[in-house]
């Protein structure tokens, strides 16, 4: 996990776009990158939310990476 940086600040800026909206339910989202080049995220149960690097080198625009958010924000 990349605990600090310009990546997990723009990860997270994302995230708590999607995590303000009153579908996402409250939680106390965390939003972070993994250093990972494969294409993979994932959510745990409480608000944590991890995007592999992977997603983020191969999405075609800012959307893409936003609807993974999404998604694995409507998992928690």
């Amino acid at each position: 996990v990349i605990q600090r940086g310009p990546l997990t600040d723009y990860i997270n800026m994302l995230g708590q776009k999607i995590a303000t909206q009153k579908e996402a339910g409250g939680f106390p989202y965390v939003f972070k990158a993994v250093n990972d080049p494969t294409i993979n995220a994932f959510a745990l149960p409480g608000g944590p939310v991890y995007i592999n690097t992977g997603i983020i080198l191969n999405a075609e625009n800012e959307g893409q990476v936003m609807g993974v958010i999404a998604h694995e924000v409507s998992h928690i």
